[in-house]
This record gives structure tokens, C-alpha cells and sequence, in this order.
């Protein structure tokens, strides 16, 4: 897998611009689920947590060869994050 083409970017000003958007979803995510009257702190972590999910199966699903389906790819990270928060907790 070839990383983000943002983050291979030669330009900061890309970088910057990436980072900045990453951070608005985030806070969106964040204001959302504190809405539904999630715990803040529960809400921060959900949101960093889900985004950086989202921008995983992106990237998997922006470089694969036409395959699978944006379904197929946004799916796997989930999986893989569920396993990986079960071992931590179990």
C-alpha cells in the first residue's frame, strides 16, 4: 500500500491544508456525538478513532486496482480496529 498523496507531498502548504481539513472532521464528529449527549471525552476519542478509520479505508480503497467496493474497504479497518480494542480490553 503507497501511502496518502498528501503526505508524500513536497508542498507544506498541502500538508498543512490535509491536516486542517482532518481536524475539522473531527471536530465536526466531536460536536455531533456531543449533540446526542455523548461524554465529551468519549466523543473526542470516538471521533479521532473513527476518522482515523475513514482515512485508512480511503487510502486502501484510492489505491487498490478497482476491485473491491468503497463497502468492502471501509469495512476491513473496522474489523481490524474492533480486534485490535478487544485485545487491549480482553
Amino acid at each position: 500500500m503507497t501511502k496518502h498523496p498528501v503526505a508524500d507531498a513536497e508542498s507544506r502548504d498541502l500538508q498543512e491544508r490535509e491536516l486542517i481539513k482532518t481536524a475539522a472532521l473531527t471536530r465536526g464528529v466531536t460536536e455531533a456525538l456531543c449533540h446526542r449527549r455523548v461524554n465529551a471525552l468519549q466523543a473526542s476519542l470516538t471521533a479521532y478513532a473513527g476518522v482515523g478509520v475513514f482515512i485508512t479505508a480511503y487510502d486502501r480503497w484510492i489505491d487498490q486496482d478497482g476491485a473491491r467496493t468503497w463497502a468492502g474497504w471501509s469495512t476491513s479497518p473496522c474489523t481490524s480496529f474492533d480486534a485490535q480494542s478487544a485485545l487491549r480490553t480482553g
